[in-house]
């Protein structure tokens, strides 16, 4: 046996026995797709944080240290599945419960994929070995799987070639010199792609329960236009300075006191930026229930936005759009391998902490 399903509930050392030999490997049950899945794995760790994404964020971060370690997450709950992702975005998962126990493909197959368009192993048994013709099932799942695979190495593609993606040498506003820029106005320019980065966060807000979108200025006021459009939910934004004539408004756009918003941004470097548009939230009496970007640079907002309660998701990684780009050869592995050294490096813009 090559790879093995196993309980993480005894900690890594009960692994090792598993993932020590490179050429095999484990499963960690993370969501499991049975009935009673909630009575251990939905328990709160954090303000946050599940029981059941404290282990996928322990895969990703330390116990995956072959690249042999995998995670299984029911289809029975998509909504779990995006947060797993959200918290393992370069695990393989194994998902079972499709078909007979009524989990959805599709759903399935939107909030796991990875921005690659892998990282996916479904357990579809049954419903290929039940068929009248399961040469005819398992093609049909297939061609499902491609169809919606197809739209994540489209948005990669799709930010080269609009140039939201450039490469070279580029001082950002922290002072970092970085081998990538991302430049994700120039999405104004392409009412096709921003359709499709619409879509794309759409598919992540489909897990969140909130009343209002919220735009911040400036680049993510056509984004959240867009998005807003895409969902069918009011938008709100709060102005950078209050105006001094007529109503004086802090916040642009219709709410009441106690509406849950989601926070749209196109990007995010360490997550600092977004806490002054919190307070400004927070001051007349919203709650902000999600960060919501489109690229994370990975620079550690997880970690800061998160230490300070509040959940942050990404519709993708710039190590993600690293993949996509490398399998679809849309930029040279020259240019590939300069951000990788970049973001290996560890640099990282100074954050000022404000706890």
């Amino acid at each position: 046996v090559l790879f093995r399903s196993v309980s993480p509930y005894m900690g890594y050392d009960s692994l090792v026995p598993f993932v020590s030999d490179k050429n095999k490997g484990a499963f960690v049950l993370c969501k499991t797709s049975n009935k009673g899945s909630d009575d251990l794995q939905s328990l709160m760790v954090g303000p946050t944080t599940s029981l059941f994404e404290h282990v996928a964020a322990l895969v990703e971060t330390k116990w995956n240290v072959n690249g042999n370690v995998g995670l299984v997450v029911g289809a029975t709950d998509p909504k779990a599945i995006a947060r797993v992702r959200a918290a393992a975005p370069s695990v393989w998962f194994l998902i079972p419960g499709v078909g007979a126990q009524g989990g959805s493909l599709e759903e399935s197959v939107i909030n796991g994929l990875r921005q690659d368009g892998a990282g996916l192993l479904i357990n579809v048994s049954r419903a290929i070995a039940g068929a009248k013709d399961p040469a005819a099932a398992a093609k049909l799942l297939n061609d499902q799987i491609n169809a919606v695979r197809s739209t994540k190495c489209q948005l990669a593609t799709a930010l080269v070639t609009s140039e939201c993606a450039r490469f070279g040498t580029f001082t950002l506003k922290s002072g970092l010199i970085s081998p990538i820029y991302l430049d994700l106005r120039r999405l104004v320019s392409h009412p096709k792609i921003l359709q499709l980065v619409a879509r794309e966060y759409g598919k992540v807000l489909s897990n969140i329960e909130y009343d209002r979108l919220v735009g911040l200025p400036y680049a993510a006021l056509p984004i959240g236009t867009a998005v807003s459009l895409e969902v069918n939910k009011p938008l709100i934004y709060p102005r950078r300075e209050a105006k001094a004539y007529g109503t004086k408004a802090t916040i642009e756009g219709d709410y009441k006191k106690g509406d849950r918003v989601v926070i749209i941004d196109d990007l995010v470097t360490t997550g600092e930026t977004k806490i002054e548009a919190i307070e400004k939230l927070e001051a007349v009496g919203l709650k902000v229930v999600a960060i919501v970007v489109l690229i994370d640079r990975q620079m550690g907002a997880t970690e800061y936005l998160g230490q300070r309660g509040f959940s942050f998701r990404a519709v993708t990684t710039l190590t993600d759009l690293l993949q996509a780009w490398r399998s679809s050869k849309a930029v040279t592995e020259s240019q590939c391998k300069a951000v990788e050294t970049f973001l290996k490096s560890g640099q990282k813009p100074p954050v000022k902490s404000k706890l």
